[in-house]
């Protein structure tokens, strides 16, 4: 799925230089107050996520880009002017 690729290493970027900062103590309440990505940043911690857990978003991620792209390419290319975008065959 591509939100769940794309969270891990952009919550590596984006929350883990504060979280290296903080005490364990002081990054608890905040990690604990997003309740829509409370269960990452709790698996994030302060070191941040694994190698391996990067490597693996990353590759899903890569998944989800390459059959984006054999979607468009059959479908004629980007949305022509009319055409609905739909989703549904993108991440089938």
């Amino acid at each position: 799925m591509p939100a769940a690729a794309i969270r891990v290493p952009t919550f590596n970027l984006a929350f883990l230089p504060r979280f290296a900062a903080m005490s364990e103590h002081d990054s608890w309440p905040l990690r604990k107050s997003k309740p829509l990505r409370k269960e990452f940043m709790l698996a994030m911690g302060r070191q941040g996520f694994s190698e391996a857990e990067m490597q693996a978003a990353l590759d899903r991620l890569g998944r989800t880009l390459i059959r984006m792209d054999a979607e468009i390419a059959k479908s004629g290319g980007a949305v022509a002017p009319g055409r609905r975008v739909r989703a549904s065959p993108i991440f089938a």
